[in-house]
């Protein structure tokens, strides 16, 4: 199945999230280990284009309870990056 998850950055927590990116990047890097697979990922931006508000993933899991767990362990979640973060499923239509 897939799943959209919605990450959106806390305030004030621009100096974090350029503290904890390499270990996030790192941690995408093997969500095969948590049992998906991220398709698209990337920052949600602000109004000016450029400023990172948040963050979307694109993710094909076999259950819900992977890409909860693959979240949570995020360095982005553990370190307060985020503030707040939704899954949703999604059908992929092509």
């Amino acid at each position: 199945m897939w799943y959209i998850v919605m990450a959106y950055d806390g305030p004030n927590t621009a100096g974090k999230r350029s503290e904890h990116y390499p270990s996030h990047k790192a941690h995408v890097r093997k969500a095969d280990e948590y049992g998906v697979a991220v398709f698209l990922s990337g920052p949600l931006v602000g109004d000016d284009g450029l400023s990172p508000v948040g963050s979307l993933f694109v993710i094909e899991a076999g259950n819900r309870g992977d890409v909860e767990e693959f979240n949570r362990e995020d360095p982005f979640s553990l370190y307060g990056v985020w503030c707040t973060s939704t899954i949703s499923g999604f059908i992929r239509k092509r």
